[in-house]
């Protein structure tokens, strides 16, 4: 056999192997599953046996309408609910990579209390979904195994928001007619939007007693974490 000819082979088999390995990366539960569990042990330095999967969603391509007339084929990947040490987390993929959300209850905290102490001590709480860590995460092109802390909190508020998704900060004053409510929301985003030196888009909503003795957070739905990412497929740009 000629130098030539094993060349040829030897690139064949390398390009069936790529191949199979794409599709399993598409199709394969058990292979894409396995991947996320490294994912989640490499972050935060656990084993493999101390995540449970309590649901998934499979990849799928789908028709989406991003107009009245227009549509486009699209691409929802793999997501997975796994429960570690006693919390449960999502863990989407996005373009190849893997985000989790399992510090969001302590991200709502630590950025709630950084508005208080920065910006007015009103503010009772910052509302976040899975998707704003990925936000956050883009835009300030933090690698996906980031373990945030308390220090960055500033910055998360600056940067874990776009302008299809704004978040929405809780703002608890009983003083406050409901005729002035627009005014102080509107004085909110200015105090915190020059405190921040930025020109973010996010809601204020005025809380009184009655919610406040009810609930402050809305719980989080299945729908925020398994919509976390939509990823519209190249051949229809």
């Amino acid at each position: 056999m000629s130098k030539k000819k094993k060349i040829i082979i030897v690139l064949l088999i390398i390009a069936s192997v790529l191949c199979v390995y794409k599709i399993l990366d598409l199709t394969s539960y058990n292979f894409v599953k396995a991947r996320a569990v490294n994912y989640l042990c490499d972050k935060y330095d656990a084993d493999k046996n101390e995540f449970e999967l309590v649901d998934y969603k499979p990849s799928e391509f789908y028709i989406s309408s991003s107009g009245e007339w227009a549509q486009q084929l699209a691409f929802s990947d793999y997501s997975f609910e796994f429960k570690y040490k006693n919390k449960n987390l999502f863990v989407n993929r996005y373009k190849g990579k893997f985000y989790d959300d399992y510090q969001i209850d302590d991200i709502e905290k630590w950025c709630t209390e950084w508005l208080q102490q920065n910006v007015d001590e009103k503010i009772i709480g910052i509302s976040l979904k899975s998707n704003n860590i990925g936000f956050y995460q883009k835009n300030t092109k933090t690698n996906n195994k980031y373990i945030l802390s308390k220090k960055d909190a500033e910055d998360f508020v600056i940067n874990c928001y776009s302008k299809k998704y704004p978040n929405c900060i809780f703002y608890y004053d009983e003083k406050i007619d409901e005729k002035d409510y627009q005014e102080e929301r509107d004085y909110i985003k200015n105090t915190i939007n020059k405190k921040l030196n930025s020109h973010m888009e996010f809601q204020v909503k005025i809380i009184n007693r009655q919610y406040l003795t009810r609930t402050v957070m809305k719980p989080k739905t299945e729908n925020d974490s398994w919509d976390w990412y939509i990823e519209y497929s190249s051949w229809y740009k």
